[in-house]
């Protein structure tokens, strides 16, 4: 059974390594190519299956670029998460926090997201 939680629909644990997979050449494809010159076709090619499979983890390819940059921020964002401030002073957590933020968002992989997320939030349709 599928679950939806926040608006997302959530694919049995079995397909998670399945559709990581699929994130991952869909997030070079995007990087690559843009979101508007990648397609589904090219994704599912690379993938090694059919643009059915595709369809059945993500409705749209605004659907796939929208779970991508999803889980690019959560696993950006699970480093800063991390960083361990208990037992140590407000001036020590606040500069660990800050070089971990900073450390995040100029990682050139958060920098080629950005810019991918900055060039094609025109051409994207509303959700």
């Amino acid at each position: 059974m599928n679950w939806s939680i926040g608006g997302c629909l959530t694919m049995p644990a079995g397909t998670s390594v399945r559709r990581t997979a699929i994130l991952t050449i869909a997030g070079r494809t995007f990087l690559r190519q843009g979101y508007a010159d990648a397609s589904m076709d090219g994704i599912a090619a690379e993938v090694g299956g059919s643009k059915s499979t595709l369809y059945r983890y993500f409705p749209s390819k605004a659907a796939l670029f929208a779970a991508y940059v999803e889980e690019i921020g959560t696993l950006t964002w699970s480093a800063l998460a991390a960083v361990q401030v208990e037992e140590k002073g407000t001036e020590a957590a606040l500069e660990d926090t800050a070089r971990a933020y900073l450390d995040l968002i100029l990682s050139p992989s958060a920098l080629a997201v950005t810019r991918l997320v900055m060039a094609e939030t025109g051409g994207l349709p509303d959700r």
